[in-house]
């Protein structure tokens, strides 16, 4: 089922998060953008997967290759490459819930 959303108008929360479902943070993200001068009726949703929260960035920095490794493969991520790509890799995938 698709839907029709006028990016050229101030997102409502619906129509965000329905965005959000289908990968599509870039266009609330810009649509935000234009509409800073508004009050918004909310921020965007933090994807906590793809936000880079400072500690939990410091937190994956003091990991050695094994421990990013074992946790890249608990996730289901890929395990290959050096140690930056894999500190990068983590961070991108954010904290685990709970």
């Amino acid at each position: 089922m698709s839907r029709q959303i006028d990016l050229s108008v101030k997102l409502n929360d619906e129509d965000r998060a329905y965005l959000l479902s289908r990968g599509r943070r870039h266009q609330v993200i810009v649509n935000d953008r234009q509409f800073a001068n508004e009050e918004a009726s909310s921020p965007a949703p933090q994807d906590s997967k793809t936000s880079e929260d400072p500690e939990w960035a410091d937190q994956v920095n003091e990991l050695t290759t094994d421990e990013l490794k074992d946790e890249l493969s608990n996730r289901g991520l890929a395990t290959t490459g050096n140690q930056e790509t894999l500190r990068k890799r983590l961070i991108k995938a954010g904290p685990e819930e709970g």
